[in-house]
């Protein structure tokens, strides 16, 4: 009686074993976006600027040219990552709230704000 019921109980967890099962997975796969300046706002001090030495052109500016590095961190990112900064814009430059003033965005010596 052992042997018997031993038996059907190894027949039965092997029948259980081999049976075809379908399961489906769903869910999205979601690319974390990038950092940019860890995550703190930019802020670029201009300090005293005199509007008389600010140029329209780029090569003769003697005065107001600041250097900002901004750190871009994407780490699940295969390809080139670039910045787009939107705001009130005039042939590609950011108005201020002084008559004809504006702040140009260059990447690198470029003399061309809207170079990517």
């Amino acid at each position: 009686m052992i042997r018997l019921s031993l038996f059907i109980s190894l027949l039965l967890t092997s029948v259980a074993v081999l049976a075809d099962v379908q399961i489906n997975i769903r869910g999205n796969i979601y690319i974390p976006p990038c950092t940019i300046n860890n995550g703190q706002n930019i802020v670029v001090d201009f300090s005293n600027v005199d509007p008389g030495k600010v140029s329209a052109d780029p090569q003769n500016t003697s005065q107001g040219k600041v250097a900002k590095t901004i750190s871009i961190s994407c780490p699940y990112n295969s390809g080139n990552p670039w910045i787009k900064v939107t705001g009130r814009v005039d042939n590609n430059s950011l108005m201020t709230d002084m008559t004809n003033l504006r702040i140009a965005l260059y990447q690198g010596n470029n003399t061309s704000p809207d170079s990517h």
